[in-house]
């Protein structure tokens, strides 16, 4: 690829970072899930088979959805224009697995909360199923990327040792929350 692509790459590569902290941002001014679920007066519903969440809540999760595709497509493009083993696309697969850390210490506060209120038990048992995808997520990505980087830049490279300790603190994490 020229430069320009290289540019864009970087570019995308900023811009899904970005849409990552806003929407963090937005889950933290809003005071976490806590707070937004004070606002569910009621049950949660089903629409079509799919939950029905409270506007305050469907707009912070369609923040992060908009960050994971914004993720996922900057990857896809590093690796059509730069391959799959250079560092740049490499560094997307950390992004994507960093990601679904975070969202894992997001729901991982709400698993296994007792005494919740009845009308909010659906909306629990839904944070238990995001937490479930995205601890999946995160530790296939960690894999992948932790594999990969230590056949390209070697398994004492700084961002080889960071992707390790990344992937250590999640599972340490998840030993923490099944306790």
């Amino acid at each position: 690829g020229n430069i320009e692509d290289v540019e864009t790459l970087k570019v995308m590569n900023n811009l899904a970072c970005l849409a990552e902290t806003k929407a963090f941002d937005t889950y933290r001014n809003e005071g976490g899930f806590y707070k937004v679920l004070q606002t569910a007066d009621r049950p949660m519903k089903l629409e079509n088979n799919k939950p029905k969440y409270t506007k305050k809540y469907r707009k912070i999760v369609k923040k992060f959805k908009k960050a994971e595709e914004k993720h996922m497509k900057c990857r896809e493009r590093r690796i059509a224009v730069l391959g799959e083993e250079h560092i740049d696309s490499l560094g997307s697969l950390a992004n994507l697995a960093l990601y679904h850390k975070t969202m894992t210490e997001i729901y991982g506060k709400y698993v296994g909360v007792k005494d919740k209120e009845e009308h909010l038990k659906e909306y629990y048992k839904n944070f238990q199923r995001e937490y479930a995808y995205h601890q999946r997520e995160a530790e296939r990505y960690f894999e992948e990327c932790i594999r990969r980087r230590q056949n390209v830049l070697g398994i004492d490279h700084p961002e080889t040792l960071k992707t390790q300790f990344s992937f250590a603190e999640l599972m340490h994490a998840r030993k923490q929350w099944r306790q």
